[in-house]
C-alpha cells in the first residue's frame, strides 16, 4: 500500500472578490514518489492507470497559456499524447468559463483519448510551492524531469502560448533534448499536414492578436475603455448586484429563449421558486436584450410596461405556435416587459453560418479581414470575425464560435473552426444539421475497437461453451421469428411461442445481449454513452455501437445462434390468457424466421405470398407460423386493450418515407403506413418494458433507470381547447383517460380528416418522455407513464441503438442473479449510484431530444427539396386565425404553417387568384374563431374560414436549391434564403384548381399501389376465408378517391376510373373481379361484389365534388370499420360533405351497434385463439 513520503507546508495569499479582501491560506502537502507518469516506455509506473499510446511521435507539455488559448484545438480528436500537469489546470480553471472547462476536462477524463494528468504538485520529485509553479522556469524542469524519467524514449515538447517570449530554446541536460515551442511554430512544424488544425489555428490566432492589440492600446491610452464612453449597450450589473438583486427578489433569473421569426422578440423563462416563476417575461428590441443570445442563462429586470395588442398577437401567433423548445401558449397578462442586466452562464456550442454576400463582394486575398457571418439558425445575431481566410469561406457553410460581445460593437465576435462544405452541396447540409444539434459523428476509436471479438472468415466467432451452462438453452424449444422493416441489418428483438404439456402456452420476447459485449466500464461503453442513441437519417444513420456488433454480432438474425435475454411469459389458454408466471434470464436463441411487417401480415392474414416473400419452409411450417402470429396478434391486443381501459392515449404521428435516386435527391415522398402487424410488435415490445422496468424497481428500489411521461401542461391545450369549443366538442383534459375518451367521441363524429388533426396536435401538446433515477426524490406516484398507462416503465428492447436499454439489462441481470444458480453464486454487476444514474439519465435525454430533432430537421429538407422541384396540394385544418391570415395544420406531413390572407399592399388574396382574377376590392374581418373576406362594396361576406375548417393549401419551397453534383442549380436572392437554407411557403387553393384535381388523380394511385396495406380493425380466425371479399371492399373504397381530368364529366370520367381500376387490380392480385353494373344513372355507379357475404355497396358522387352518399348493405360485424374507412377515404379525397348511411337487419342506430361491438370486444378478449385480433 503507497503512503506518502514526505510533506511540506505553503502559504499563500488568497484575494477575496465580495469582500475585496486578502487572506492568508496555509496549505499543508503530502508528497509521494509513486505517481505514476502514463508512458508505456516506464517499467516502474503503475500498468493498470490510464495510459500515453504507445506509438506517439512526441509528448505534448502544454502551459496554462497554451490551453487557455488552444483548448478547442486540443480537443480535436486527432490530439493525444499530451501531458496536463495538474498545477497548469489549476490556474486554467480559474480562467475559463464552467461549460468550456467541462469540455476541456474531457479531453484528460476520456480514456479514449490516451491524454493524462500528471500530479506535479504531489510528486516528490517535482513539487515547489504554488508561487514557483506559476513561473516559466519550473515548468521547464518539469519537462526535463519527465523526459529524463522516460529515457528520452519520445520527444517531449513543453507548449508555450502565442505571445511567449520563452519559446524557441532547447533545454539539455545529460540525457535528453526537450524542445520549447511557441504556438505558431508547434503547430506549423507537427501538424501543418493537417487542414483542419491548422484552419483552425489560424482562426484562433488571429481573434488572439487582436485581443492583445486592443488591450495593449488599452494599457497605452490610444483607446478609451469599452464603458467609459458612450456604447451601444448598457454595461451588465457586478456579481455582488446581481445575487443581491436575486435574493430580494427585484430580479429573475432565466433562461433566454429569441423568437425565430422576429429575432428581436425574446422571452425569458424564469427558474426563480415561486409564483412568479410562471410567467414569462418578454424582452422586446436589441437594446433591451442587451447582448443576451439564444438559450443563454440571463438575468432579467421587470418593467411595469405592458406590449400593445399587436405586439402582443405576433409573439403568440409566430413564436408560441413554432418554437420547438415546448413554447406554451400564454395569456395576456402573462406577459411581462423586461431586460437583461447580466449574463450568468453563456450558451457556449457551435453554429453554421456563412459570409454575408456583401462582405464576399469585396474579398481579397491574403489581407486580415474583419467579415460578418449570418448564422444558419435564424435567433442567433449576425457574427463578426477576424480572418485571412475569406477567399476560402466564400460561399462555404463553416462552423463558428462565439467569443466575445463587446458594450460598444453591434455585434458578437467570433472564429471560425472549420468548412463543411459548399451552400447547397447536400452533404454540407446534412452535416450542418448534425452540427446545429451537437450531434458528433466521429468514427470509433482505436482502442475501443480492439475491445471487439474477432469475427471473420478464418476465424469466425461462436457462442462460448461456458455461456451454454449459465443460459437457458431454447434455440429448439420455442418457435421464434424477428419481424423488422423490409432491409433491417440491426434486428434488435425475437418473438417465440412454445406449447407446454399442461396445456399452457409460452410467449418469448427476446432482446440481443449487447451488454454481453459492452462491459461495464469499458472503452467501447464509454463510446456508447458517449453517442447515446443511433442517429437516422434519410438514407444514412450513424450507429451508437460498431457495425461488427450492431449488423453481425448482436442482431439476431434467422439462422444464426445468439446471445439474448428474454422475458418469458406463461399463458393459461382456458383463462382468458392470463398471465400465470413471468421469467426473466439469459438465453441462446435461433430465430427460425427472419420476416418484415407486410410478409408477416400476409401470413397471419392466410393470404397469398407476393414473388420473393416466400418462406423456405414446408405447408405445414407456414401453417404453424400463421397460427404463432394469431396467437401473438391475440395476447397483444388483450394487453392494448388492458391499457385503453386504463387510460392509455392513441396519437398520432407521421412519419415520412423518401424515395431517392442514385444521387440521393428525393423523387417520391410517401407517410408510411402502419400495419396491423406493427401494433402487435410494438405492444409486445410495451409489455416487456414495463415487465422489465417493475423488475428493477423491486430489485433496485433506489437506483433504478425508469422512463416517466408527465401529464401535459394545461396551457399546453389552449389553442385545441379554442377549436374544439369552435367545432362543438368538449375536449376533457383532467385525466388521460377523460382525454382518450374525447378523442374516441371524435372519432364518432366521422370527420377523420379533422380527426387526425386533433390527435396530432394532441400529441404536440404532450410532454416529452424521460429517463430518471429512481432515487431522484421520486414518489412511486410520479413513476406513471401518462400516455401507456403504464405504473411502471423503462427502455429495454432496443440495446443495439439505445444506451438506456444497455443499462436497463445489466440492472435485470444484476437482479436475476442475486439468487443462487446451479453454478454457484454469481457475482451481480455493479450498479450505479443514484446521482451517478440520474447523470447518465441526463445526458441520454439530451442525446434522445437531438437525435429526434436533427432526423425531423432532416425530412424538413427532403421535404422542401422535393417541394423545390413540384409543388404539392394538400388538405389542410384551420388551427388559428391572425389579422392577416389563418395558421394551418396538415396532417399528412405533420406541418404547421402561416397562410397569409393579404399581400404586402396590403390586397386580400383569394384562393382562386391562383387559377383566375377578380377586380373586386375585398378586406380582412378577424372574429374570435375566424376570419371573413368581405366585399368593400357591399360588405357581402364573400367566404369564411373558422377554426377546424378544411381547406386546400399548396405547399411550395423558395430558397437556395440543393445540389448533387457539386453546382448549385439556382440561387434565391430572398433576404436569408441562402443562409437559412429553403423555406416552406403555403398558399390557399380553390377546390377548382389543377393542383388540387393532380392531388386527387395521384392519391388514387398511390392508394392502389398500397392496396397489400389494406387492415381491418377486426379479424377472427373464422373471417380468414373472408379476406379476398374484404380486399375488394378496400379496393373500391380506395378507387373512389379518383379525382377529374378536363376529358369529359366528372362523373362520367370517374365511373370509367373506377371500373379499369378495379379490372387491373384484381387481376393483378388474383381477387374476385367486381361486376360493374353500368345501367346507372349520370350522377351514380354502383358495384357488386362476388363471391362473398357482402350484400352491396353503392356509391354516389355528385358532380360539384362536394356531395356524396355512400350506402353500405351489410349485416357482419365488419360493417362499423368498413363504414368509418368509406367515410374516411372520402373526406380525404375532398368530399368534405359526403353523406354516409348504413342499413342494418336490426332498429339499432349505428351508434348503438357500434357501442354493442366495442363492448362486445372488451368481454371477448383473449378467450382463445380464434379471439379477435388486430
Amino acid at each position: 500500500m503507497a503512503v506518502w513520503v514526505a510533506r511540506k507546508a505553503d502559504r499563500r495569499c488568497k484575494f477575496k472578490r465580495r469582500s475585496k479582501a486578502i487572506s492568508i491560506v496555509a496549505e499543508e502537502i503530502y508528497l509521494r514518489d509513486d505517481i505514476p507518469c502514463g508512458s508505456p516506455l516506464c517499467s516502474s509506473c503503475a500498468s493498470h492507470l490510464p495510459r500515453l499510446p504507445p506509438d506517439a511521435s512526441h509528448y505534448l507539455l502544454p502551459n496554462a497559456d497554451a490551453v487557455l488559448q488552444f483548448w478547442e484545438i486540443l480537443e480535436l480528436p486527432q490530439f493525444s499524447a499530451v501531458i496536463f500537469l495538474t498545477s497548469v489546470l489549476k490556474e486554467v480553471q480559474e480562467n475559463l468559463g464552467q461549460r468550456s472547462w467541462r469540455r476541456l476536462r474531457s479531453i484528460f477524463t476520456d480514456h479514449r483519448r490516451c491524454n493524462i494528468v500528471f500530479d506535479d504538485q504531489h510528486c516528490i520529485y517535482t513539487c515547489l510551492s504554488r508561487c514557483e509553479t506559476a513561473s516559466s522556469n519550473y515548468l521547464k524542469e518539469v519537462t526535463v524531469w519527465f523526459a529524463n524519467h522516460i529515457n528520452g524514449g519520445v520527444p517531449v515538447v513543453l507548449l508555450t502560448g502565442l505571445t511567449s517570449t520563452d519559446s524557441g530554446r532547447n533545454l539539455t541536460d545529460s540525457r535528453t533534448t526537450v524542445e520549447v515551442l511557441e504556438a505558431g511554430t508547434y503547430f506549423s512544424k507537427y501538424w501543418n499536414h493537417d487542414s483542419s488544425v491548422a484552419d483552425l489555428f489560424t482562426s484562433l490566432s488571429a481573434t488572439i492578436i487582436e485581443a492583445v492589440e486592443v488591450k495593449a492600446k488599452l494599457s497605452d491610452g490610444r483607446m478609451p475603455p469599452s464603458g467609459g464612453g458612450k456604447g451601444l449597450y448598457k454595461e451588465h450589473l457586478s456579481t455582488i448586484s446581481l445575487e443581491a438583486g436575486i435574493s430580494r427578489g427585484d430580479l429573475r433569473v432565466g433562461v433566454f429563449f429569441v423568437n425565430r421569426h422576429a429575432p428581436s422578440e425574446a422571452l425569458v423563462r424564469p427558474s426563480n421558486k415561486g409564483e412568479a416563476s410562471r410567467l414569462e417575461i418578454v424582452v422586446a428590441g436589441r437594446v433591451l436584450q442587451n447582448r443576451a443570445i439564444h438559450g443563454d442563462t440571463v438575468v432579467v429586470k421587470t418593467c411595469k410596461l405592458r406590449l400593445t395588442e399587436n405586439e402582443n398577437e405576433d409573439i403568440l401567433n409566430e413564436d408560441v405556435l413554432d418554437d420547438e423548445e415546448g413554447s406554451r401558449h400564454l395569456s395576456d397578462d402573462a406577459l411581462i416587459s423586461g431586460e437583461v442586466v447580466g449574463i450568468l452562464q453563456r450558451n457556449q456550442r457551435d453554429y453554421v453560418a456563412c459570409l454575408l454576400e456583401e462582405d464576399e463582394a469585396f474579398l481579397t486575398a491574403s489581407r486580415q479581414e474583419r467579415l460578418l457571418c449570418v448564422p444558419m439558425d435564424k435567433r442567433i445575431p449576425l457574427v463578426e470575425v477576424s480572418t485571412r481566410q475569406g477567399l476560402r469561406l466564400s460561399n462555404q457553410r463553416f462552423i463558428l464560435r462565439i467569443d466575445n460581445w463587446e458594450l460598444d460593437s453591434r455585434f458578437p465576435r467570433g472564429h471560425v473552426v472549420r468548412s463543411l462544405g459548399p451552400i447547397g452541396d447536400l452533404n454540407a447540409e446534412l452535416n450542418a444539421i448534425l452540427v446545429e444539434n451537437g450531434i458528433s459523428v466521429a468514427p470509433f476509436s482505436n482502442l475501443s475497437l480492439q475491445e471487439l471479438p474477432e469475427d471473420s472468415l478464418d476465424n469466425p466467432w461462436s457462442i462460448p461453451e461456458e455461456e451454454f451452462a449459465v443460459r437457458r438453452d431454447i434455440r429448439f424449444s420455442h418457435r421464434s421469428c424477428s419481424i423488422d422493416p423490409p432491409g433491417s441489418k440491426d434486428v434488435d428483438d425475437v418473438l417465440s411461442v412454445s406449447d407446454l404439456e399442461n396445456g399452457m402456452v409460452e410467449i418469448g420476447v427476446h432482446i440481443a445481449d449487447v451488454s454481453y459485449f459492452v462491459k461495464q466500464g469499458s472503452l467501447l461503453d464509454l463510446e456508447a454513452r458517449s453517442r447515446g442513441t443511433t442517429v437516422y437519417m434519410v438514407g444514412k444513420s450513424w450507429h451508437m455501437l460498431p457495425s461488427v456488433l450492431s449488423e453481425n454480432l448482436c442482431s439476431l438474425v434467422g439462422g444464426k445462434d445468439r446471445l439474448a435475454v428474454s422475458v418469458i411469459w406463461t399463458l393459461d389458454r382456458q383463462n382468458n390468457f392470463e398471465v400465470v408466471k413471468t421469467w426473466f434470464g439469459r438465453t441462446i436463441i435461433r430465430s427460425r424466421y427472419q420476416l418484415f411487417y407486410a410478409q408477416a401480415e400476409t401470413i397471419m392474414e392466410g393470404k397469398r405470398l407476393l414473388p420473393g416473400w416466400e418462406i423456405k419452409s414446408g405447408s405445414n411450417d407456414l401453417s404453424q407460423l400463421q397460427s404463432d402470429l394469431l396467437l401473438l396478434g391475440t395476447f397483444a391486443q388483450s394487453r392494448r386493450l388492458f391499457r385503453r381501459l386504463n387510460g392509455a392515449l392513441e396519437l398520432a404521428s407521421t412519419e415520412l418515407k423518401f424515395e431517392i435516386d442514385e444521387r440521393r435527391e428525393p423523387v417520391q415522398v410517401e407517410t408510411k403506413v402502419e400495419l396491423p402487424m406493427n401494433w402487435i410488435v410494438a405492444e409486445m415490445m410495451i409489455y416487456a418494458n414495463a415487465c422489465v422496468g417493475e423488475k428493477i424497481y423491486r430489485a433496485f428500489p433506489s437506483c433504478a433507470l425508469l422512463r416517466k411521461h408527465s401529464p401535459p401542461k394545461i396551457d399546453s391545450f389552449t389553442t385545441l381547447l379554442e377549436c374544439c369549443e369552435a367545432r362543438g366538442f368538449v375536449l376533457d383534459v383532467s385525466s388521460n383517460k377523460q382525454l382518450a375518451a374525447s378523442l374516441d367521441r371524435m372519432r364518432d363524429s366521422g370527420d377523420f380528416v379533422v380527426e387526425r388533426a386533433f390527435r396530432a396536435l394532441v400529441t404536440r401538446a404532450m410532454s416529452e418522455a424521460e429517463y430518471f433515477s429512481t432515487g431522484e426524490d421520486l414518489e412511486p406516484s410520479h413513476f406513471y407513464h401518462y400516455g401507456l398507462a403504464l405504473e411502471f416503465y423503462t427502455h429495454f428492447t432496443s440495446p443495439i441503438r439505445r444506451y438506456a436499454d444497455i443499462l436497463a439489462h445489466r440492472m435485470l441481470i444484476a437482479a436475476c442473479q442475486e439468487q443462487n444458480l446451479e453454478s454457484g453464486i454469481v457475482k451481480v454487476p455493479h450498479i450505479m449510484s443514484s446521482i451517478e444514474l440520474q447523470e447518465v439519465a441526463e445526458h441520454v435525454n439530451e442525446k434522445h431530444r437531438t437525435s429526434k430533432r436533427a432526423q425531423k430537421e432532416c425530412n424538413e429538407l427532403y421535404l422542401l427539396m422535393f417541394l423545390q422541384k413540384q409543388a404539392k396540394a394538400e388538405l389542410a385544418v384551420v388551427i388559428g386565425v391572425t389579422t392577416k391570415g389563418i395558421m394551418v395544420f396538415v396532417p399528412k406531413y405533420d406541418l404547421r404553417g402561416l397562410v397569409l390572407l393579404e399581400d404586402k399592399n396590403g390586397r386580400v388574396i383569394l384562393p382562386e387568384m391562383h387559377s383566375e382574377t377578380s377586380e373586386k376590392q375585398y378586406r380582412l374581418i378577424k372574429q374570435k374563431t375566424s376570419i371573413k373576406i368581405t366585399d368593400v362594396t357591399d360588405g357581402r361576406c364573400d367566404r369564411e374560414y373558422k377554426l377546424m375548417d378544411t381547406v386546400w393549401v399548396r405547399l411550395r419551397a423558395d430558397g437556395t436549391s440543393i445540389c448533387f453534383s457539386g453546382l448549385l442549380r439556382f440561387l434565391s436572392f430572398m433576404t436569408g434564403s441562402r443562409a437559412h437554407g429553403p423555406t416552406l411557403r403555403m398558399d390557399l387553393l380553390s377546390e377548382r384548381h389543377p393542383l388540387v384535381l393532380a392531388a386527387q388523380t395521384e392519391n388514387l394511385s398511390s392508394s392502389i399501389s398500397q392496396l397489400d396495406l389494406f387492415k381491418p380493425d377486426i379479424k377472427t380466425s373464422a373471417n380468414l376465408e373472408r379476406n379476398k371479399a374484404i380486399q375488394a371492399m378496400a379496393a373500391l373504397e380506395k378507387a373512389c378517391r379518383i379525382s377529374a381530368d378536363n376529358a369529359a364529366p366528372v362523373h362520367k370520367r370517374r365511373k370509367l376510373a373506377v371500373v379499369d381500376v378495379l379490372q387491373n387490380a384484381f387481376q393483378a392480385k388474383a381477387l374476385p373481379l367486381f361486376s360493374i353494373n353500368s345501367a346507372v344513372e349520370d350522377q351514380t355507379f354502383s358495384a357488386a361484389l362476388g363471391n362473398s357475404d357482402l350484400n352491396s355497396v353503392t356509391v354516389s358522387l355528385a358532380s360539384d365534388k362536394e356531395t356524396g352518399a355512400l350506402a353500405v348493405n351489410d349485416e357482419t360485424q365488419m360493417q362499423l370499420s368498413l363504414r368509418r374507412r368509406w367515410q374516411e377515404r372520402l373526406a380525404q379525397a375532398g368530399f368534405t360533405k359526403a353523406r354516409l348511411t348504413t342499413s342494418t337487419s336490426s332498429n339499432e342506430s349505428p351508434r348503438q351497434v357500434a357501442r354493442a361491438n366495442r363492448e362486445a370486444q372488451f368481454r371477448a378478449y383473449g378467450q382463445s385463439i380464434g379471439s379477435t385480433v388486430y
